[in-house]
């Protein structure tokens, strides 16, 4: 009979510990049973191969009840005791992975329209993880710089990246009430031609500085003289000026609901609705890094909270 200085530590005396962890904590192999979702011979069974293995009886057996014998005590103590620190052992390697810096590359409009007043919320859940954030439209060299993961407006085709689809979008042009009725554009398009156009001048990458636009009128059959207005190198920006009164911004319009709900902005041609965008939102990251556990907890917590939205 083997006993437990010559034995080792194997997994089927670990199984056989826990089995008496639980047994001891009720004094009942029925109890120990309904926990382990296995049966009280196979527990009986288990004590009894662990007494086998250890070389001394862990439970004094009456009829009705079982009581630890003065060894089944210590050990008891000391199963406990390491059971807590592998449990806690575990539960270090699962959260190192999830502590540290979280580097991103954001638009600029999306992050402070859209990200930035979400973001407590991620920091609750990971209170380890420390956001490093860029905003920019350009695309991002992974190879080259220190970001992990980066939020493109674009058609989420990047070769050698993996992306993730996060929302479309829709664009609406949008002014102030006043300006509308100054130039008396309620439901009449066509006078866009008599007042300044506000535009992003690279509204993704690689594009030019009136493509929402162009693209907004050619939907709408309208034909439009673009170059007839101001341009920023932020959409933020351009959406701004419109509520200064300054002219006709083209809206993203997940971007710009609270102005829409507040009428701060409104929409001067009810008729016509918004139009689908040819570019949506993407989570983007190199191959290497999508099964990172920091990346992943990102990727998982902004899927959740645009799906909520």
């Amino acid at each position: 009979m083997a006993n437990l200085k010559s034995s080792h530590l194997n997994s089927a005396v670990l199984a056989n510990l826990q089995c008496f962890s639980s047994a001891a904590k009720h004094l009942s192999f029925t109890l120990a049973a309904e926990e382990l979702s296995l049966t009280q011979g196979a527990i009986s069974q288990r004590i009894r191969k662990l007494e086998e293995q250890l070389g001394f009886a862990l439970f004094l057996r009456y009829n009705r009840r079982l009581q630890l014998t003065a060894e089944g005590e210590r050990l008891l103590i000391q199963t406990n005791n390491s059971l807590t620190e592998l449990d806690n052992l575990i539960r270090d390697i699962h959260t190192q992975g999830l502590a540290g810096e979280l580097s991103l590359s954001v638009p600029p409009s999306f992050a402070s329209q859209w990200l930035l007043e979400r973001l407590a919320d991620f920091s609750q859940l990971y209170p380890q993880i420390f956001i490093r954030m860029e905003t920019h439209s350009r695309l991002i060299d992974f190879y080259a710089e220190q970001i992990d993961l980066a939020i493109y407006y674009g058609q989420g085709e990047y070769p050698g990246l993996v992306s993730w689809p996060l929302m479309d979008e829709q664009l609406i042009p949008v002014c102030t009430n006043d300006f509308a009725d100054k130039h008396d554009l309620r439901g009449k398009p066509e006078k866009l031609n008599h007042c300044p156009l506000l535009h992003d001048a690279q509204a993704w990458p690689e594009s030019g500085p009136y493509s929402e636009w162009s693209y907004w009128a050619d939907q709408q059959a309208l034909s439009l003289a673009l170059k007839q207005g101001h341009c920023f190198d932020k959409s933020e920006h351009a959406v701004k000026a419109a509520k200064s009164g300054l002219g006709v911004a083209i809206g993203r319009k997940l971007l710009i609901e609270n102005a829409l709900n507040s009428e701060e902005l409104i929409n001067p041609f009810g008729k016509l609705q918004p139009i689908q965008s040819q570019q949506g939102y993407f989570l983007v990251t190199h191959e290497d890094r999508k099964e990172q556990p920091i990346i992943k907890a990102f990727r998982e917590w902004i899927l959740e909270r645009i799906q909520a939205h």
